[in-house]
């Protein structure tokens, strides 16, 4: 790389962590300007939910990691595998559909091919915004692992130094896993019709997958330590880099070390240039549109909320990044589902002397943890900032502005009803319910998921945002859908508290009150919503310049 072009490549660097710095600030006040940050009274809530939420995310990887150290004691190289492991899964979760927005579908990449830069250096720009993600995901599980290590186990200063370096060196072999599946993808997906609809499928299917191969795994007849020696084996034999890994840390090696080092950025930099060379066919490259004769045939016509609520439903299945990060909760509800119908839950009998009426806890609880479940398919939180330039066409259209709120509210239950149908009818299966607790199981959840999406259009309203290149940053890094689903959890988990308490110290309690608890609460918020958006939401929209 001559001179003039590392400078080049350490400007798109500059400019890289600029807009990252950029879309942080926005994340949390819905400023651009730091100098304003200060004033920004939803800046500092957004603050406070995002301390709460890291150190829960913080807090259950630590008690997670700490019985794995209890479990395994000693044997380092399964401790390390898990820690590996956990990383690479939980920031491929977060990032896999973000590599793709990030290195081949951002809005400024053909500008940037216009100009006399080099593809590589452009794409060292891309990888380094992603690297700088998965070093986020990954800290958050690296973190609480390594003290859980500490506490229980023990560490050489050695190791401890390895250990530090380790949560800059992983999240390279992350980056270039993330470049690879990404490029794997863009070359299926070019070679069929509907890329997209492929890009979600695979993301559904690699999350069930992990599922049932952990299902798989459980049922498998293998004492602990025969499970710790297959791994400790497949580690030594099939998976030298994690090996490597786990014995420099936990004996001080150097030499092993320097071996992982180097296998972390040997399969970076032959991935960037091999992406490189393809970069400019990547991004020219058109979706293949399957040609069909023309027929005449009468035109249609809808009602307008009608062709709102398709154009939503249609948008949201477009974007692969929308459907795996909005619509979890019905991928969520599927994988209970199956848990359920394989496994099942084996209550102990002594249950039933500590707690008579537990039979109706239990079914408070499957209500509350659908509901719940509902609540997470935030779809309606970015809907508002994803119209991007076009929302002046909405302003500017003579249709009834509650209309477009309405289409939006919609696909929140619509995407959300197959898997609260699922578990309905899992939970008639599994569990002693009458015809009352079914109507409930069904009719709670799908209130929640109402009132989840009028919550969702009201923040986004509030708090909109329209500077992003790509929508994956709408999706996963604006403040609106942070705050819309952490909001939504709390306010629709609130009623449950009480209406599991009940008839958990009271044996007599009967499940038709809490049930009622749940039904005219959610009924209240979610007309407190509707109140609100025909009142005020208006003037919010007619207000939002972007």
């Amino acid at each position: 790389m001559t001179k003039t072009s590392f400078s080049i490549a350490l400007q798109i660097l500059k400019v890289s962590l600029q807009a990252m710095l950029t879309s942080t600030l926005s994340f949390i006040s819905g400023k651009t300007n730091l100098k304003k940050l200060h004033h920004s009274t939803f800046g500092t809530v957004i603050i406070i939910v995002m301390i709460f939420f890291v150190l829960a995310l913080l807090s259950f990887f630590f008690g997670a990691f700490m019985v794995v150290a209890i479990t395994v004691g000693g044997q380092a190289d399964v401790y390390f595998f898990a820690v590996f492991t956990g990383a690479v899964i939980f920031s491929l979760m977060g990032s896999i559909f973000a590599s793709q927005s990030y290195l081949f579908e951002a809005q400024d990449n053909e500008l940037l091919l216009s100009m006399p830069i080099s593809p590589t250096i452009i794409l060292t720009g891309r990888a380094f915004t992603l690297y700088t993600l998965n070093f986020l995901y990954s800290i958050i599980v690296m973190l609480p692992s390594f003290l859980a290590y500490v506490s229980f186990v023990g560490i050489s200063f050695l190791g401890f130094l390895f250990y530090l370096l380790s949560f800059f060196i992983v999240p390279i072999f992350i980056t270039a896993l993330g470049c690879i599946i990404g490029y794997v993808l863009w070359k299926i997906a070019s070679k069929v019709p509907k890329k997209n609809a492929f890009s979600t499928v695979f993301g559904i299917v690699m999350l069930l997958g992990i599922a049932v191969t952990w299902l798989v795994i459980d049922r498998v007849s293998m004492t602990l330590q025969e499970f710790l020696d297959l791994i400790l084996w497949t580690t030594q034999n099939y998976l030298l880099p994690v090996h490597w890994y786990a014995v420099a840390i936990s004996r001080g090696n150097i030499i092993y070390m320097v071996l992982f080092v180097l296998f972390c950025v040997v399969v970076l930099i032959p991935v960037l240039l091999f992406i490189s060379k393809r970069f400019i066919t990547i991004i020219t490259t058109k979706e293949n549109v399957r040609k069909k004769p023309y027929v005449r045939k009468p035109l249609r016509q809808h009602k307008v909320l009608v062709a709102l609520l398709k154009k939503e439903i249609v948008y949201f299945f477009k974007l692969p990044g929308y459907v795996l990060n909005s619509g979890m909760g019905s991928i969520m509800m599927t994988i209970m589902g199956i848990f359920l119908l394989c496994k099942g839950v084996n209550i102990p009998e002594d249950v039933y002397t500590y707690l008579p009426n537990f039979d109706n806890v239990l079914k408070v609880s499957i209500v509350s943890a659908i509901a719940l479940m509902a609540v997470m398919n935030d779809v309606t939180a970015p809907s508002i900032s994803l119209e991007g330039k076009t929302l002046w066409i909405l302003q500017s259209s003579p249709i009834d502005y509650m209309q477009i709120f309405l289409a939006k509210v919609l696909v929140a239950p619509i995407i959300t009803l197959p898997g609260i149908i699922f578990l309905t009818v899992v939970s008639a299966i599994k569990f002693n319910v009458n015809t009352t607790d079914i109507i409930f199981i069904f009719l709670i959840p799908t209130l929640a998921s109402f009132f989840s999406g009028m919550l969702g259009v009201l923040i986004n309203l509030r708090f909109p945002r329209f500077d992003w290149s790509s929508e994956i940053i709408v999706i996963k890094q604006s403040g609106s859908v942070l705050l819309a689903l952490l909001g939504a959890i709390f306010i629709t988990g609130l009623p449950f508290i009480f209406a599991i308490i009940f008839p958990a110290l009271l044996p007599d309690f009967h499940i038709g009150i809490s049930y009622a608890i749940c039904f005219i609460y959610l009924i209240t918020v979610t007309a407190i919503c509707f109140f609100l958006l025909k009142s005020k939401g208006k003037k919010m929209f007619m207000a939002i310049n972007n």
